[in-house]
């Protein structure tokens, strides 16, 4: 379990490094498209398709990263409704599901990757699977969290039960 904790907290660091990367990149080439078209008339083809990359990195990243953080949203009405008791299964059950979800996207995804390799974007030369590859990367890291998040939760449910059983 320190050893899936600490390649988490790794992998957090490191998006959020690249989500800021990316953003300053993004911003810089948005700065310096408007820059060009106003002062010379000239346009750079290149940034509108380099900015769709960065721009899908940025969300498949950052919906890992609010994976890891459980910042995302979920249906309260009905969950408050359940008994603590059950609400610690529900999650449990909702993280199970979510990982079968994960692992059919970085399936799909990588068949994307494998796809995309083939097409290249028209001004930039470079190929479609790094369009792609943020859907698998999103993928596998999610399961990851979605593993700690599940130990956590059994961990919780145990140290409770042999809470109660000592008393």
């Amino acid at each position: 379990m320190f050893i899936l904790s600490a390649l988490n907290r790794s992998l957090q660091k490191i998006i959020l490094r690249l989500l800021g990367i990316f953003l300053f990149v993004m911003l810089l080439s948005i700065i310096m498209e408007i820059t060009a078209r106003e002062l010379t008339n000239n346009n750079f083809d290149w940034v509108i398709e380099a900015n769709r990359i960065l721009f899908v990195w940025i969300s498949y990243l950052g919906a890992a990263y609010g994976f890891a953080k459980c910042t995302h949203i979920r249906v309260e009405f009905i969950f408050e409704k359940f008994s603590p008791r059950v609400q610690k299964y529900v999650t449990i059950l909702n993280h199970l599901l979510n990982c079968c979800f994960f692992l059919a996207m970085a399936i799909y995804g990588y068949d994307m990757v494998v796809l995309g390799s083939s097409s290249v974007f028209a001004t930039m030369n470079i190929s479609y699977m790094w369009l792609y590859m943020p859907v698998c990367i999103f993928a596998v890291i999610s399961i990851l969290f979605t593993i700690e998040n599940i130990t956590l939760e059994l961990m919780a449910k145990l140290e409770q039960h042999q809470g109660a059983a000592k008393c």
